[in-house]
């Protein structure tokens, strides 16, 4: 599994209200010491009194980097790990997707079989196992439309996240197209077209009238009947939303971004 880092350079300063307060209290103090040694010591005091000036100063303007590094880097490694997680779920959500396409072929073939056969009940039964099955892909399909969505706005917009300019990563545009993705477009067909041949048939039609009105809650709807006759549009929206997700307009627009920002070699 690649390892992909953010990596910042040239930081700035952010200066909060406590530094200048300890900014003040640190110039107050030395001007005190000034007229001090000034009246003590003449000029050898005056520059001891400038030295010590220069070099709280110093110590100051340092901390302040230092913390500002500090902040601005665990910013990018976080924004890093988001962005790692979005880019190694996606195989696993396109693999969860291609086992539910396979599995509700599987109850539609058994279906039109169960069809075939005058098996009443348990055509009925596949028929109602692949509508859940087919509302599980949508849920994975809705979520690796939301996964691409979000990694590419991040990696769009990384100088805003972290906060900074000058950033390097090895973030690759999303690695995926939609020819890649499995979609249930087929099976639904099938599983259409059998069902509106099994209401034809009266025998198979006094079931379906017993079981389309059961409670099943499947896709947040409460019966087999609502889900079925949802099933279309919920497929043609997360079918819709992946297209859109990974459109090459969306996807130029990461690669767009890399302009903005330097590559890390590697």
């Amino acid at each position: 599994m690649a390892k992909y880092e953010i990596k910042t350079h040239t930081i700035p300063y952010q200066v909060r209200i406590e530094d200048w307060l300890l900014f003040v209290i640190t110039v107050a103090v030395n001007a005190l010491l000034y007229f001090f040694w000034l009246a003590a010591y003449g000029a050898v005091g005056l520059v001891i009194i400038i030295g010590m000036c220069m070099a709280a100063i110093g110590i100051e303007v340092n901390r302040l980097h230092l913390r500002t590094r500090q902040n601005i880097q665990r910013q990018a490694d976080q924004t890093a790990k988001t962005l790692q997680g979005l880019f190694d779920d996606a195989p696993l959500l396109i693999s969860q997707m291609k086992e539910k396409v396979e599995s509700a072929a599987q109850y539609v073939n058994d279906a039109e079989q169960e069809y075939r056969d005058r098996a009443f009940s348990p055509f009925w039964d596949s028929v109602e196992s692949a509508t859940k099955i087919i509302y599980q892909y949508n849920v994975h399909a809705n979520d690796l439309s939301d996964s691409i969505k979000d990694y590419n706005g991040l990696i769009d917009h990384l100088p805003e996240k972290i906060g900074h300019d000058h950033i390097e990563h090895n973030f690759p545009t999303f690695p995926y197209s939609m020819d890649q993705v499995p979609v249930p477009v087929k099976v639904y067909d099938n599983l259409k077209r059998i069902v509106y041949d099994a209401q034809k048939d009266f025998e198979f039609a006094v079931i379906w009238e017993h079981r389309h009105t059961r409670q099943v809650l499947i896709g947040g709807f409460e019966t087999l009947g609502q889900a079925i006759g949802n099933l279309q549009g919920r497929i043609n929206s997360s079918v819709h939303s992946l297209k859109e997700s990974l459109s090459p307009k969306l996807i130029g627009m990461g690669r767009g971004a890399d302009s903005g920002q330097r590559r890390l070699q590697g």
